[in-house]
């Protein structure tokens, strides 16, 4: 079974702890957590995630710019983003059309359905 790598970016350390260990638990998944959305890309580009959950609404730089600089970086631009946001539809919008969005509160089995779905394309 393949692990997938899972970079988590979220301001909120509570809700960051939260999905990290359900999916610990749940197997198959090796998270990072970065909960300082500067340290964003220089995480990707260390941990070369399989997916990233990117928080829409963060101090010092909004998901959406993450969003873009991943997007300009050639070893990072086709690794999918989940937006979560607890502002649907975001107040700032995210960089393109085609990402996936949850809307928090969520239940964290549909967070494991999308990140499988979105692996699938």
């Amino acid at each position: 079974m393949k692990t997938t790598r899972v970079l988590l970016v979220d301001d909120d350390p509570l809700f960051t702890r939260l999905v990290a260990e359900y999916l610990g638990l749940a197997g198959g998944y090796e998270i990072r957590v970065e909960n300082d959305s500067l340290r964003a890309f220089p995480s990707a580009r260390q941990f070369v995630p399989d997916v990233v959950l990117l928080d829409v609404v963060m101090p010092g730089r909004a998901g959406g710019q993450v969003a873009l600089d991943f997007q300009d970086c050639p070893s990072l631009r086709e690794i999918p983003i989940i937006f979560v946001s607890g502002q649907f539809p975001p107040k700032q919008e995210p960089a393109k059309d085609d990402y996936s969005y949850l809307a928090k509160p969520f239940a964290l089995p549909a967070l494991e359905t999308l990140i499988e779905d979105v692996l699938r394309g």
